[in-house]
């Protein structure tokens, strides 16, 4: 599923759990799925840091949190994530069965002054439907099959607006926290041929619907740096 853009899946805001409500966390939901179970793993520190964790079962969502990272001065995101349950192997290459056991989305917003005369026309539509804060680019980190790792391919749901990474594989271990450290600004440039601007969301989220399965995932310790 693609987060914030008008091409993806149609979406509707939906309650999460009331201490990341609190802490400024929000959810979509996709088409009438039934949603992902959210929770904080530190219930003292329900933010970016403190984490969340996530039950999948044939459902999907995504719950997110907006940031303010300037990427000119903090250009690396790092976090820690957790896949309990076996990975699920599908192709997220292509649209229908492509469940993926945990992914984070990196919004970003709409730059009119480098979009093509086609997107600002487009834009204009988004923007009616959906408000000027709509995203206009996504990246989206993945754990699941379909390609080798750090592998770029465009999102099925998105087209050009959106790119998938695939920064983990059905082959890394399961059931132990993974430390992950990427250049965001630099994969943005790899992705879409030109600087970005400051980031708006980052969301976690995975989906079970398809393959009727049930996956048990967390994320935590997000964090910006200069290195």
């Amino acid at each position: 599923m693609a987060f914030g853009l008008t091409v993806a899946s149609q979406s509707a805001w939906a309650e999460i759990d009331p201490i990341l409500k609190k802490a400024g966390w929000d959810e979509i939901t996709f088409d009438d799925q039934p949603s992902n179970q959210f929770t904080p793993l530190d219930e003292s520190q329900p933010d970016l840091w403190g984490g969340v964790g996530l039950e999948s079962n044939q459902s999907v969502s995504i719950a997110f949190f907006e940031t303010d990272a300037d990427l000119n001065k903090t250009p690396f995101l790092s976090w820690q994530w957790r896949v309990d349950t076996p990975v699920i192997r599908t192709d997220l290459t292509q649209k229908g069965g492509d469940d993926r056991s945990m992914v984070i989305y990196v919004a970003f917003p709409y730059q009119p002054e480098v979009a093509s005369f086609g997107e600002k026309l487009k834009r204009k539509a988004i923007e009616a439907l959906r408000g000027k804060d709509t995203p206009g680019r996504v990246l989206t980190y993945l754990w699941g099959g379909g390609a080798p790792k750090r592998r770029f391919v465009e999102n099925p749901y998105t087209g050009e607006y959106g790119k998938m990474i695939f920064q983990r594989t059905p082959i890394d271990p399961s059931g132990e926290w993974l430390d992950e450290k990427i250049n965001l600004k630099a994969d943005f440039i790899k992705a879409f041929g030109y600087e970005p601007a400051s980031p708006l969301y980052i969301g976690i989220g995975a989906d079970s619907d398809d393959t009727q399965s049930r996956v048990s995932s967390a994320a935590r310790q997000f964090q910006f740096t200069a290195e």
